[in-house]
C-alpha cells in the first residue's frame, strides 16, 4: 500500500501505523541538554495552523481512502484524522535500500491533539523475509539531527501538496467545463439522414440523446431514488451519436449487441430503449466491451439466457427465462420487477432485483433483491437486502461449461458461457439437484461427527472459528453450547466485510434444526433483521445457510487432513 515506483515495495506499513503508544518521545522527555534552535525551527514552520490547513485541503479530503494517502515525489504520505478526538495525524513513509542491500524504510509521525505544539514520533523499520521487523527509536538519541530531518521532509511535502492542490482545483475545473458541455450536448436536438434502420429483424426509430431523455431521465435504481442516467452516462460528442427506439412490444429470434457495431456502421448507438415488452426467443448478448449500448426495457424482458455486461441496463417489469449472466466491466442491472430465472450469475457486477425468485443465486455478494419486512409496530417496510450465493456453480452448470478461480471462488468460464449462449445451448443443467432434497439424510450424521471431533472435545461452551484471510475477521465457525438449559449446536459462515451472518442451528434434545440468514450493523456487533426458515424450506436463505454448512463443514476437515480425505 505504501509504494512508490522509484523505491521499494512496503506494502502492509499502514497496518502497523496505529500502535503509537511505545513511540511517545517528546522533547518534554529529554533529561540532557540539547540545542533548541532545530526544535524551536520545527515548531515555528509545523504549527496547528498549518496541521489543519493541510488536512482540509480539497485535494486531501478527496482522497479515496478513509486514511487519506498520497504518494509524492519522494515519500509517502498519510493522513488521518479524528473528528470525535479532534486529532491530526501526518506521517511521511521513505523506503530506500540499506547498506546490507535490504529494504528499509523510516516514518516521521507528525502528532496535534490537544497540545498547543505539533508532536513528533519516529518509527523505523528493516524487512527480513517475508517479516516487519519494528525499532522503536526514541528522540532522545540525536534529537536535533530528527527534529532537522523532519521539519526537512515536512517542507517537501508542504511543496508536494501545494502542486497537488493546484492540480486538483484544475482538474476540478476541467470537470466542471465537462459537465457543461456534456449537458449542452444533452439537451442539443440533432437530426439525421435516416429516421430508421433495421437491426436484428426489426426496424427501430433513430432518436437523438434530447428524444431518449425523455423516456429516461426519471428512471431510478431498484430500492434507491437515485437516477440512474445522466449526462455522463452516454458519449454524445459525435455527431452520429443516438439511441434506438422501439414503439411496441416486440418479438425476436435473437438480440445480439456483440453485432451491431459491425451492423450498424453510420452511427455510434448509445442504447436501445423499448417501450413495452421484448420477448427474445434464444439470447440476448451485449457488446462484450467497456461499454455497450444500454438495454432499456420499460416493460417485460423474457429469454432463454442473458448475457448483461458494459453499461447500466434496465428492465422495468419482470424478466423470465434460464439464466442471467451479468460480467464485469463499467455494468449494474436493474430489474425492477420479478426475477423468475433458473439462476442468476455476477461475475463483479451488481445487481439489483426488485423481487427474487431465482432458483440459485452466485456471485461475490453483488446481488441484492427488495425484501418485504414488518417493524416494530407491524408496518410493512421495503429493505434492499444483499442475497449471497445459493450453490456452487458445479451444482448448476452442465458439464460440458468448465470453471474458473477468481477472487477465491469458482465461476463458469466465461469463454464458455458466451459459446453456449450464442449457440442457443442450456448454460445451466435443470435435472440437478439444485434444491438440495437430500440435505436432511445425513445432517444428523453430520453434525455429530464434525462435534465429536477431538478439536471440538472440551467444556461447554465450545466456539471454534476458521479465518478465511489474514487481516479479516470473515469466517467459518462451529459453536456447541447450552442456552436457556437446552442444548445446542451450530454451524456456520459469517461474513464481516459484507455484514451478514449464514449459519444452520441444532437443538439437540428435539433434534430440530432451523436456517438462519441475519444481518449486521457495520460493526458486526448486532442484528439488525433476520429471516429463520426450516431446513426442508426452499427460500433463496435457506439455500445460502445450506451452501455455508457445506462449505464449513469442508473447510474444517481441510483442516485437519487426518480427518478428511480428499
Amino acid at each position: 500500500m505504501f509504494h512508490h515506483p522509484d523505491q521499494p515495495d512496503v506494502g502492509g506499513l499502514i497496518s502497523y501505523l496505529y500502535n503509537l503508544d511505545a513511540l511517545k518521545y517528546s522533547p518534554k522527555n529529554m533529561t540532557h541538554s540539547v540545542n533548541m534552535n532545530k526544535i524551536n525551527e520545527f515548531n515555528q514552520y509545523i504549527t496547528p495552523a498549518l496541521m489543519q490547513k493541510l488536512i482540509n485541503s480539497d485535494f486531501v479530503q478527496n482522497l479515496q481512502n478513509y486514511e487519506y494517502q498520497y504518494v509524492g515525489n519522494k515519500y509517502t504520505y498519510l493522513f488521518e484524522q479524528d473528528q470525535v478526538n479532534h486529532t491530526i495525524r501526518i506521517s511521511l513513509a521513505k523506503s530506500y535500500r540499506n547498506t546490507d542491500k535490504e529494504d528499509d524504510f523510516e516514518i516521521y509521525h507528525y502528532i496535534l491533539t490537544h497540545q498547543s505544539a505539533v508532536e513528533l514520533f519516529y518509527q523505523s523499520h528493516i524487512s527480513i523475509g517475508d517479516n516487519f521487523i519494528f525499532s522503536q527509536q526514541s528522540l532522545q538519541n540525536q534529537p536535533e539531527k530528527h527534529y532537522e530531518q523532519a521539519l526537512a521532509r515536512f517542507k517537501e511535502l508542504v511543496m508536494d501538496l501545494e502542486v497537488a492542490e493546484q492540480n486538483y482545483q484544475q482538474q476540478k475545473q476541467d470537470r466542471a467545463e465537462d459537465f457543461k458541455r456534456r449537458i449542452a450536448l444533452l439537451n442539443t436536438p440533432r437530426t439525421f439522414k435516416a429516421q430508421t434502420i433495421q437491426f436484428s429483424d426489426y426496424t427501430f426509430d433513430i432518436i437523438d440523446a434530447v428524444h431518449a431523455f425523455s423516456y429516461i431521465k426519471e428512471l431510478h435504481g431498484v430500492g434507491s431514488d437515485e437516477k440512474l442516467y445522466d449526462a455522463y452516462s452516454f458519449e454524445l460528442a459525435e455527431t452520429n451519436s443516438c439511441f434506438l427506439l422501439a414503439k411496441d412490444d416486440v418479438n425476436l429470434s435473437k438480440f445480439d449487441l456483440s453485432e451491431i457495431s459491425e451492423q450498424i456502421t453510420d452511427f455510434e448507438v448509445q442504447g436501445i430503449i423499448f417501450l413495452k415488452n421484448l420477448h427474445i426467443q434464444t439470447y440476448l448478448m451485449c457488446e462484450d466491451l467497456d461499454f455497450s449500448p444500454a438495454v432499456i426495457v420499460l416493460g417485460n424482458l423474457s429469454a432463454k439466457n442473458m448475457h448483461f455486461c458494459g453499461h447500466t441496463h434496465y428492465i422495468g417489469g419482470n424478466v423470465r427465462g434460464e439464466l442471467i449472466y451479468a460480467k464485469y466491466n463499467h455494468g449494474k442491472l436493474h430489474v425492477h420487477g420479478g426475477l423468475y430465472v433458473s439462476s442468476i450469475i455476477a461475475v463483479d457486477m451488481k445487481c439489483y432485483i426488485g423481487k427474487m425468485h431465482a432458483a440459485s443465486i452466485i456471485s461475490r455478494n453483488d446481488i441484492y433483491a427488495i425484501d418485504d419486512l414488518l417493524d416494530e409496530q407491524n408496518h410493512e417496510i421495503k429493505k434492499l437486502s444483499l442475497y449471497p450465493s445459493t450453490h456452487i456453480v458445479q451444482d448448476i452448470l452442465m458439464d460440458d461449461i468448465s470453471t474458473e478461480v477468481l477472487w477465491d471462488m469458482d465461476f463458469p468460464e466465461d469463454s464458455d458461457v458466451i459459446d453456449a449462449i450464442i449457440n442457443n445451448k442450456s448454460v445451466i443443467d435443470t435435472t440437478k439437484n439444485s434444491n438440495y432434497s437430500e440435505f436432511t439424510l445425513d445432517i444428523d450424521a453430520r453434525f455429530n461427527k464434525l462435534f465429536n471431533h477431538p478439536v471440538m472435545q472440551a467444556e461447554l461452551p465450545v466456539r471454534c472459528k476458521i479465518f478465511l484471510n489474514e487481516g479479516s475477521e470473515t469466517c467459518y465457525f462451529y459453536n456447541h453450547y447450552v442456552y436457556q438449559e437446552h442444548p445446542y449446536r451450530e454451524i456456520g459462515f459469517e461474513d464481516t466485510d459484507y455484514h451478514y451472518r449464514l449459519r444452520i442451528i441444532n437443538r439437540i434434545d428435539t433434534k430440530e434444526y432451523v436456517a438462519y440468514l441475519e444481518y449486521l450493523t457495520e460493526d458486526n456487533q448486532s442484528e439488525t433483521y433476520h429471516f429463520i426458515s426450516q431446513i426442508t424450506d426452499n427460500f433463496t436463505s435457506t439455500k445460502a445457510a445450506k451452501l455455508a454448512l457445506n462449505k464449513a463443514i469442508e473447510t474444517f476437515y481441510y483442516q485437519h487432513p487426518n480427518v478428511y480425505k480428499r
